[in-house]
């Protein structure tokens, strides 16, 4: 079990990265036609490894369906995405596993194998 975590339920994601942000809306364009799009809800930007199994995908899943990061009629971070009738949408985001060790141009581990 990883340095830090404590107790005998507690799940640990291989190398899976995700960023998670609040939103009012997001959109994905290409090639100015949209091909996806919400409105309030979250926007993950979800960077898969080798490594990385469907049940840590399926973890993650539950996990950031249950955050508790939107506001309830108190002002109070208390309520998570279903909570509001919010939506998620997930983008691959290969670049969560860029490398910046080596000059100013970011190289992906795409290349050495490590991200699929």
């Amino acid at each position: 079990m990883p340095e830090g975590h404590a107790g005998k339920n507690v799940k640990c994601v291989r190398d899976m990265r995700i960023v998670v942000q609040r939103v009012s809306r997001a959109r994905i364009s290409v090639e100015d036609e949209v091909v996806a799009e919400i409105r309030q809800g979250l926007l993950v930007l979800l960077g898969i490894a080798k490594s990385d199994v469907p049940a840590d995908a399926e973890f993650l899943a539950k996990k950031i369906s249950k955050l508790r990061i939107f506001e309830d009629g108190a002002g109070k971070m208390n309520l998570a995405v279903n909570q509001i009738g919010g939506e998620v949408l997930v983008v691959s985001q290969f670049t969560l596993y860029a490398d910046t060790s080596r000059g100013a141009r970011p190289s992906s581990l795409v290349h050495r194998g490590r991200t699929r």
